[in-house]
């Protein structure tokens, strides 16, 4: 596959929760997830869930199972996960883990990283505006 997502290309969910009602907390980001897939074309071909876990744990059953589909021959083209947290926090791991996903020709896409890119521009052009109404 290659590494450029396009219309109703395949792709994957990661949802990793570790905190109190995750299963409220999963469906909440399986939702988005699903919200944002259908908004941009794309159609889910697995979703891989770790709950009570963190991304500094060894194990992490959905994660791994998903770094070895990557690995052989994955049968979507991007991954896409609320926030890039939801990989790896330290960012020589998160390094690491874009590399064997750039090797496989798998994006990874972050809706909340994307969503607060959204929301910081939008704020700047209201500041701007505002500065230029004052003047």
């Amino acid at each position: 596959m290659s590494g450029t997502v396009t219309d109703r290309e395949p792709v994957a969910l990661y949802i990793r929760f570790r905190g109190n009602e995750p299963e409220v907390n999963v469906e909440r980001q399986r939702s988005r997830l699903s919200t944002y897939c259908a908004k941009h074309r794309l159609k889910i071909v697995r979703t891989y869930i770790d709950v009570g876990v963190s991304t500094n744990d060894a194990v992490r059953p959905a994660f791994n199972e998903m770094l070895n589909a990557i690995e052989t021959s994955p049968p979507f083209c991007a991954v896409v996960c609320m926030s890039s947290c939801r990989i790896a926090r330290c960012s020589r791991r998160a390094g690491e883990l874009r590399e064997i996903f750039a090797a496989s020709g798998v994006q990874l896409r972050f809706i909340a990283d994307h969503d607060q890119k959204q929301i910081e521009r939008t704020a700047e052009r209201i500041v701007r505006a505002i500065g230029s109404s004052n003047s």
